[in-house]
């Protein structure tokens, strides 16, 4: 017959002890994984809007001219290509998934002359969370906090999207005045 130590008497408990902690610790690791996402995503927004208000500048404001600049602005983000050709198709293959699944544009960029020339650029970009069960938190809280004034960030709530806001101010340079009237 077998004697049983002390440590023998335990039948697990370490082990379930061990996932106890591990379970929480890989939650937080994920969640830490989804900040840097973000973080970066937002970093790469707020370039590429420094950059279409360097176009706004210039060009008196034109919208189509800002949200080209910063549609070509905005091509690091979606490098690597992956299996797409170039980075330019992988932005536009994402832009059609944005569409085709929430039916919500990648980014809005709104501009509003709020002095005589001077420009506020104001960008709403959604970045879709990697992990599905965060995007499944985030729809269950955007039911009970959408009180956004915005449509688009609503909407984005309802989806489990996170909405970046992001403002940049611009002087209207001579040149862009000139050009606009």
């Amino acid at each position: 017959m077998r004697r049983l130590t002390p440590f023998c008497r335990q039948g697990g408990a370490s082990t379930l002890e061990a996932t106890l902690f591990a379970i929480p610790v890989i939650f937080v690791c994920l969640l830490g994984v989804e900040l840097v996402q973000v973080h970066q995503v937002k970093q790469l927004a707020g370039l590429a809007l420094h950059e279409a208000g360097r176009a706004a500048s210039v060009s008196a404001g034109d919208s189509n001219v800002i949200n080209q600049r910063f549609a070509q602005a905005l091509l690091p983000r979606f490098a690597p290509a992956g299996k797409h050709l170039s980075t330019a198709q992988h932005r536009d293959a994402t832009l059609a998934r944005y569409r085709s699944i929430y039916g919500l544009p990648l980014w809005q960029i709104e501009a509003t002359q709020f002095k005589p020339r001077r420009l506020q650029l104001d960008l709403i970009y959604l970045h879709e969370p990697m992990q599905p069960w965060l995007r499944q938190l985030l729809k269950i809280g955007s039911v009970s906090q959408d009180s956004s004034q915005n449509e688009l960030v609503s909407q984005a709530r309802r989806h489990g999207l996170i909405a970046i806001h992001l403002t940049h101010q611009v002087v209207l340079h001579g040149d862009g005045l000139k050009r606009a009237r």
